[in-house]
């Protein structure tokens, strides 16, 4: 039923804008992380995505980085076809990263395993170098964007 909803939705949002283009590039954080650290809940604001933070160094890019924590970024290949990613972890899944037109975020969806996650893309002068830097603080990031 998930995976009926979230091809509904992403055919929604598709007809809803169909003249405006998904733009990718940059820093995107779970929404979830964002909205527990807005109510003040940081001692327990985890991500509910298996990852905080994903980052696209360019537009149509052939792979995109997944932030899982301090000592775990990992690159993945991916492909970009109809305003959409499709991100291989492994050599049998799929999953999909698209854009919901009528909110401005991104889903994440794992068909397999019926995740579905929100990202929200940040204003942030941090670089590609920055992410990978092993100094950086996600949490210092969150917070400058919690509203």
């Amino acid at each position: 039923m998930k995976k009926l909803v979230f091809l509904v939705v992403l055919i929604l949002s598709g007809c809803n804008k169909p003249d405006k283009k998904a733009e990718f590039k940059g820093i995107w954080i779970d929404k979830s992380l964002l909205e527990h650290k807005a109510k003040h809940e940081l001692a327990n604001a985890d991500s509910l995505a298996r990852f905080p933070l994903i980052l696209f160094k360019e537009e149509k890019t052939d792979s995109v980085l997944f932030y899982y924590d301090k000592s775990k970024r990992n690159f993945y290949p991916a492909e970009y076809s109809y305003n959409s990613y499709f991100v291989h972890f492994d050599k049998t899944n799929e999953y999909f990263l698209a854009p919901d037109y009528t909110t401005g975020e991104m889903l994440f969806s794992n068909l397999k395993d019926d995740e579905f996650y929100r990202f929200v893309k940040i204003k942030t002068d941090l670089t590609y170098k920055d992410v990978l830097s092993p100094s950086f603080n996600i949490d210092s990031l969150v917070r400058q964007n919690v509203k």
